[in-house]
């Protein structure tokens, strides 16, 4: 890794895609007073000029504009590349990123082979660069402090865990600009959004850090629900009436662990009913719940009672939520109740101090794995399937 910056200017962003999720972070990067974006490439050129234009309120330095985002990747003022386009681009954008000798960062979402997977990491390892997924879950007020009794080792010895991502976005993949998460769904049987749930527990379980990931196993129910919606529903585009759907409107999953944990794992974007991510973890000495909204420790709780969240946080709130609420920051003001502001934090720091970010390259091709492997999985009539070891063998000795 290279040495620590001397350097005291701005960190210099470029970004790649500039759509729905390039446009939503410039209000949290513009407010930091250490950043600048010092460009944004997108293929299509009315986007870049949409990105421009929102960015005005936050500065008036100048922002470079490219088609091509390799054009602007030889800019000696561009420290890190954070990849904000579509799922098939985040791979080539950080590899490139890496290549070119800067810090890369990822938008959550799926990829289509473990061969990126360890493309990531091999250049990573190559080029001393990093890779981290901006996954904001890990930095969720509620799954910090879980992860903060889990230090304290308050849940006791770690057994299972489950979570998932419950979220109908049928009207939003088909709008008046479908979406390319959409070609996804139409060809492709797989668990595709599942980082903002295994994101976390793969903290609370140590994965890469003295435990790892082993297989993965998954089934898929019939897909029937988004073709329902675009049967009942006046959708832009007409073709999609009668369009058959591959994946199917529920994935389940299960990960086996090193260490001998479970962790189910739920998807379904296509059904009706109310946003969840399942969240759970059990232990030899107590359990959370995301949908009971709290969390039961022996000695503590009462016997068949929950302690709510909101009872818990004043003495076992998370240090970095802790030092957060009593900064000045409006936490409401940078995103899904602040952890958008606190991952690129994370990332931003690291890039300043030289150092791997919190979520490293190993624990970004986990994640991106588990998508490809579920739909092998699925293709295999829910056989198992093995989860590789990005770390060949590091996860023995690496510290969480």
């Amino acid at each position: 890794m290279a040495s620590r910056r001397k350097s005291s200017r701005k960190v210099g962003l470029l970004l790649v895609g500039a759509g729905m999720r390039g446009l939503s972070l410039i209000p949290f990067l513009g407010r930091m007073p250490d950043v600048r974006i010092v460009g944004v490439a997108d293929p299509i050129q009315e986007r870049c000029q949409e990105f421009l234009e929102a960015a005005k309120q936050y500065s008036a330095e100048p922002i470079a504009v490219a088609g091509d985002f390799r054009e602007l990747l030889v800019r000696e003022d561009v420290d890190a590349v954070l990849a904000t386009g579509p799922w098939n681009s985040h791979v080539p954008v950080c590899l490139a990123a890496m290549r070119a000798g800067k810090y890369a960062a990822t938008e959550v979402g799926c990829t289509n082979s473990l061969e990126e997977c360890w493309r990531l990491v091999n250049t990573s390892e190559e080029t001393g660069m990093p890779c981290m997924m901006l996954e904001n879950c890990c930095y969720g007020r509620k799954e910090m402090m879980v992860l903060n009794l889990v230090k304290k080792g308050m849940f006791g010895e770690l057994i299972h865990a489950k979570c998932g991502y419950r979220h109908r976005l049928c009207q939003f993949l088909t709008g008046q600009n479908p979406h390319f998460r959409l070609d996804h769904n139409i060809h492709r049987n797989a668990d595709l959004y599942l980082t903002h749930g295994v994101g976390p527990v793969m903290q609370w379980l140590g994965i890469n850090r003295g435990n790892r990931f082993l297989t993965i196993r998954s089934t898929a129910s019939k897909a029937r629900g988004m073709e329902a919606y675009i049967n009942t529903h006046d959708v832009t585009d007409k073709s999609l009436k009668g369009r058959r759907f591959a994946m199917g409107d529920v994935i389940s999953s299960t990960l086996t662990c090193a260490n001998g944990e479970t962790v189910d794992i739920y998807h379904c974007v296509s059904l009706p009913g109310p946003y969840t991510r399942f969240g759970r973890l059990d232990g030899t000495l107590g359990c959370y719940s995301e949908e009971k909204g709290g969390v039961w420790l022996e000695g503590i709780s009462e016997a068949d009672k929950y302690d709510s969240l909101e009872a818990m946080y004043p003495r076992y709130e998370h240090p970095l939520w802790r030092k957060f609420l009593r900064s000045k920051i409006n936490v409401e003001a940078f995103g899904h109740g602040g952890m958008d502001y606190l991952v690129l934090r994370a990332f931003i720091e690291a890039v300043q101090k030289r150092e791997q970010p919190p979520i490293d390259t190993y624990d970004t091709a986990t994640l991106l794995a588990l998508s490809v492997l579920s739909e092998e999985s699925v293709s295999l009539g829910g056989q198992p399937v093995t989860i590789p070891d990005f770390t060949c063998g590091k996860w023995l000795e690496r510290k969480g």
